[in-house]
């Protein structure tokens, strides 16, 4: 049986949480979930890796981790120093990346910024974060900071039950099934005076200041040196992403599979032959458990 145990890491004076599926001998992947959700987005598809080391975080801004205090929106390069804190602390020099949407952007940036550090990449229902055109930075700017400064001021939203919380990540901006929303908010749902409530950073709801230029993105995807493994929805949200296949042309050693389902299909809907697919990976390219 695999373990199942708490985890959390000091990151200066500030501690990033997460989940921990594994006994310490298999193959050390660090997951990375999508915007507003938290570490439980792997509690269908983590046990059923059983042959590898799994520590799944909280990002910064999200579920039980630390709030970041400055007046600022949530860029994905943020990130990336803290997970590498987190590998320090595990002693692992080297690891695979699993993520999810937001967080497989920012695997992907962090592989192709440290590729001595990464052996094999799994990223479901998003490749690179979307660019934008040098031309559009000063609205961009305008925007993030219209959206951070209106986050600041906007009242939490409280509800009456925990199954009100619930419903209301059931109907969000991106529709969820009610076992993968329930999941999320038995780690991400918390309880006040005022009644349950989201405990992800408002701040988070604000875009970035600045985003990739499409150059940018390519030399991203041309410094991507470990094997990656894309597994994407035929009604995700990945096949609306322009440019798409000729990112995909950019990585050296890439293979996408497409399944049945939709943005979150690596939870209840589709986990165990996403499963299958990252231990044949693994398993095709010769590495960790199958080394």
């Amino acid at each position: 049986m695999m373990q199942t145990r708490e985890v959390e890491f000091s990151v200066l004076s500030n501690t990033l949480r997460g989940v921990r599926w594994g006994n310490g001998g298999g193959t050390p992947v660090i997951a990375l979930h999508g915007w507003l959700d938290n570490c439980a987005s792997f509690e269908f598809l983590a046990p059923k890796l059983e042959r590898f080391d799994i520590v799944a975080l909280d990002l910064p801004g999200h579920g039980r981790s630390y709030h970041r205090e400055h007046v600022g929106a949530y860029n994905i390069w943020q990130d990336i120093a803290d997970i590498l804190l987190v590998a320090e602390q595990l002693n692992w020099p080297v690891f695979s990346l699993l993520a999810h949407s937001r967080g497989a952007m920012i695997a992907s940036i962090l592989a192709a910024s440290f590729p001595e550090k990464i052996d094999i990449v799994i990223l479901i229902e998003s490749l690179v974060p979307e660019p934008s055109s040098a031309h559009d930075a000063p609205a961009q700017l305008s925007s993030s900071v219209r959206n951070l400064m209106a986050s600041l001021n906007r009242e939490r939203r409280y509800y009456p039950s925990f199954e009100k919380a619930v419903a209301a990540r059931v109907n969000g901006i991106i529709p969820l099934g009610y076992a993968d929303a329930r999941a999320l908010a038995r780690r991400g749902v918390m309880l006040s005076g005022q009644g349950y409530y989201w405990a992800n950073d408002s701040k988070a709801m604000a875009p970035s200041e600045v985003k990739f230029t499409a150059e940018q993105v390519r030399a991203f995807l041309g410094c991507l040196a470990a094997p990656v493994l894309v597994i994407v929805g035929n009604e995700g949200l990945i096949k609306n992403f322009a440019g798409f296949t000729e990112y995909v042309s950019l990585v050296s050693d890439i293979k996408v599979v497409e399944l049945e389902g939709d943005h979150f299909l690596h939870m209840s809907l589709q986990a165990t032959e996403i499963a299958q697919y990252v231990n044949s990976f693994y398993r095709l390219k010769g590495i960790g458990v199958y080394e």
